[in-house]
């Protein structure tokens, strides 16, 4: 049995006596506490009169007066009352007195409790309801946000629309989660046009004999849920790639010295599980796999990220470095690696992740050293061809200043001072040396020299070349005409530049030899920007542009056949590029080439 709490509420007679009114019958305690809180003052008894002071009842009184009767809410420091006055006869009077403070504040606390609710319905994301389960198990919607269309982001539609749309499935599930829910519950599901999914959080708010009731909240998850689904198909985009490309990623905490992550690759490539890694952490790397520690980037700076966040170097900094290491196979491997730095430089962990970026290299170097090794022979190889070409001119230009030596000796006693035969003697034997000695330095490999440790003049370079071939150009009545400063100092090896200017002279020679008219070949020299310029050409008539584009195809000769390899333009490109220099035929009336070459630095 339920009691409800009754309101204190009592009634009087009063009596008019002489002017005055008393009560016609005892008060009640009820009435009499009531009175002294509405006019802080005693109530009246069949002996005791209403104070005639008594403001409130005099006012109420003359109001009753005009109509007879008279019902009024009457609010004082102790509370809220309803007066009602009614007039019996004309000295009789019914007085009721009803306490309605605690409906007051029931209301007020309602009021601010929809008020409250009206607040949090527009701060929240989602919008609210209130469900009634019923003893019967029977669901009433008591409340429900008319923010609902704005949630769902659907306009106009209502609770009715909202649960038709759902399906028959999840409205039976929404419903049976209602009717067995004990404390709290969350459910979700979506809508199929538009496309949009919901979820639904709720607690019990109430339990009383007529049933539970449910304040719960309907949020629209569909944004969430599109990222969360964009972020993992990103997420497995991402780690199919590294998965599967042929590069080691690795990542790693400098801090704590561990790799945070491995992929397959670098596993393939060290022969070490990704678990080794994670585990043995940074130690791995310098103890096991480095095969020169002094190649540990990270040991190069005591403090790696304080130096980032110190020095703010910007995001696409990388340490970038080729080492070799030894797999756990034993093996030997070279690897180009990029050391960067995850996240923004301003952020405060910057500095703190690195990604590693691992390319094996090691059939790319082997196969570099490979060709590098057979240009070389090439190189060598065309030289010597170069050498056998002039065999014959050579044997000229040592032959006869050795016929000269001879005639001088057998003619010593007849026609010449001791002192002139000496000097040209030693004159000529001191040109036979200088043409032996082009002769072995042209000869020499140079595959891995430098331009030395002294700057060596165009000066010396040309003449050591034109005595390979001054004998050759002069039989064949061949002028060679250089201008320009012959002082100036090329920062490249000399045997190199002479092998270039040979060849070209090679193909000059062969080009304008049986020329019936001028036969001549020019070298001019000059500078521009800290380059030197030399300007080659000969009498013979330019190629069309067509076959000047294809001088320096390899094994392209314009030569009759078994007379050249089509390889000596190319090898020149090759040297002149390697010392940073250059050669391009020019478009003139003649044959011409223009090379370009970097000038010996002051230091």
């Amino acid at each position: 049995m339920k009691i409800d709490k009754i309101q204190p509420k009592a009634s009087l007679c009063l009596i008019r006596r002489n002017g005055e009114y008393y009560a016609n019958a005892p008060v009640s305690p009820i009435f009499s506490n009531l009175w002294f809180k509405l006019t802080n003052s005693p109530a009246p008894s069949q002996e005791k009169p209403i104070d005639g002071q008594n403001t409130i009842f005099n006012h109420l009184l003359k109001d009753m007066n005009s109509s007879g009767s008279l019902a009024v809410n009457i609010s004082t420091e102790t509370g809220s009352f309803e007066v009602s006055l009614f007039s019996i006869n004309e000295q009789s009077v019914l007085l009721t007195l009803e306490d309605r403070t605690g409906i007051k504040n029931l209301r007020r606390q309602k009021q601010v409790l929809d008020d409250a609710i009206k607040l949090i319905d527009h701060a929240h994301p989602g919008a609210l309801f209130q469900v009634r389960r019923g003893t019967d198990n029977m669901m009433s919607l008591e409340f429900a946000s008319p923010r609902l269309g704005e949630v769902m982001c659907i306009p106009g539609i209502t609770v009715e629309d909202f649960v038709a749309s759902i399906g028959d499935s999840q409205r039976h599930n929404l419903f049976e989660t209602f009717r067995n829910c004990q404390d709290e519950l969350m459910i979700r599901g979506e809508i199929e046009s538009p496309k949009r999914y919901w979820k639904i959080m709720a607690n019990i708010l109430d339990r009383d004999e007529n049933g539970t009731v449910f304040l719960g909240v309907l949020e629209n998850s569909t944004a969430r849920i599109s990222q969360m689904n964009q972020l993992e198909y990103t997420t497995n985009f991402l780690r199919s790639i590294t998965t599967n490309i042929p590069i080691g990623i690795s990542i790693s905490d400098i801090e704590t010295r561990r790799y945070l992550y491995v992929n397959p690759e670098l596993s393939h490539i060290t022969g070490y599980s990704e678990e080794e890694f994670l585990t043995q952490g940074l130690a791995l790397t310098k103890d096991k796999l480095l095969v020169d520690p002094e190649e540990d980037f990270f040991g190069r700076l005591d403090n790696l990220r304080s130096y980032f966040l110190s020095h703010r170097p910007p995001e696409d900094f990388a340490i970038k470095g080729i080492v070799r290491i030894r797999a756990k196979s034993g093996d030997i491997r070279v690897l180009n690696i990029i050391f960067r730095p995850l996240g923004k430089s301003d952020h405060p962990d910057y500095g703190k992740s690195f990604i590693h970026i691992t390319e094996d290299i090691t059939d790319k170097v082997s196969l570099e050293d490979q060709r590098r090794n057979d240009e070389i022979m090439l190189v060598q190889s065309n030289k010597m061809a170069e050498l056998g070409e002039m065999a014959s001119c050579l044997a000229h230009e040592i032959n006869n200043p050795l016929s000269i030596l001879t005639h001088l000796l057998e003619d010593l006693a007849d026609k010449y001072s001791a002192d002139e035969i000496f000097e040209k003697s030693f004159q000529t034997l001191e040109r036979i040396t200088k043409i032996v000695k082009a002769l072995t330095s042209f000869a020499r490999d140079t595959g891995d020299e430098g331009p030395g440790d002294e700057p060596v003049s165009l000066k010396q370079i040309l003449d050591d070349t034109l005595l390979l071939c001054h004998n050759k150009l002069t039989n064949a009545h061949i002028e060679i005409d250089i201008t320009g400063d012959l002082t100036l100092n090329p920062f490249i090896n000399d045997t190199m530049l002479s092998q270039v200017l040979l060849n070209l002279i090679n193909n000059s020679f062969d080009a304008i030899q049986d020329n019936t008219g001028e036969k001549h070949i020019r070298l001019a020299i000059s500078t521009l920007k800290n380059k030197i310029q030399l300007s080659f050409s000969d009498s013979g008539a330019a190629p069309d542009v067509e076959t000047s584009q294809k001088w320096f195809t390899p094994f392209y000769t314009s030569k009759p056949k078994g007379k050249g390899t089509g390889l000596g333009l190319t090898i020149c490109k090759n040297l002149l590029e390697v010392a940073g220099g250059d050669i391009r035929p020019v478009a003139a009336k003649n044959t011409t080439f223009l090379i370009t070459l970097p000038i010996w630095p002051n230091r």
